[in-house]
């Protein structure tokens, strides 16, 4: 009688997330069976990962006691190897990219190296060279005098004008500033 009756202070909900069993779940096996159990997914960086975290290389003893450890766990010890093979196939590839790179960026080095060399030759060549014709020049031949600035006048003719503000050069020009003769 209390065994399957319920009663009103059933601390447990029934859960409604329950599935229940299809007519195809009993054709399917209760367990996997273990040779056709898909083996995880278990890459080369995962070896690599546990072979750095021994504390010294492995003896062939104890190799041989992690590959029967990997096997007994349904990874095929062939999958890694082939996943070893891809990466390094991959990494000698771009080991080789990289070296190709390096030497391109070598001859273009070199190119730039042999031009800067040139440029350095034909400055010191220049430079030799106009050095003799600076000392080989006349001493009589008049060399060109940087030209002085204008003085400015010592009385401006009109004091309301600024002092750095030059006058007109000639009558003309000043005829058109509007301050010619009579623009008083």
């Amino acid at each position: 009688m209390g065994l399957f009756s319920k009663h009103d202070n059933d601390t447990h909900p029934e859960d409604e997330s329950l599935e229940l069993p299809t007519r195809d779940d009993f054709h399917q096996p209760l367990v996997d069976d273990a040779k056709t159990r898909p083996a995880g997914r278990y890459s080369f960086d995962d070896a690599i990962g546990l072979m750095r975290d021994l504390s010294e290389p492995p003896s062939d003893e104890l190799m041989a006691v992690i590959c029967k450890t990997l096997e007994s766990a349904h990874i095929r010890l062939e999958d890694v190897l082939q996943d070893a093979r891809q990466k390094e196939q991959r990494i000698q590839r771009e080991h080789q990219g990289i070296e190709q790179d390096i030497q391109n960026l070598q001859k273009q080095i070199d190119k730039k190296q042999t031009e800067l060399a040139e440029r350095a030759q034909t400055l010191e060549e220049l430079t030799r060279i106009k050095e003799r014709f600076e000392h080989a020049r006349p001493s009589s031949a008049p060399s060109p005098a940087p030209t002085p600035a204008p003085e400015p006048p010592l009385f401006a003719e009109e004091p309301d004008l600024p002092a750095t503000e030059s006058e007109p050069a000639t009558p003309i020009s000043a005829g058109r500033r509007g301050r010619g003769p009579g623009a008083r």
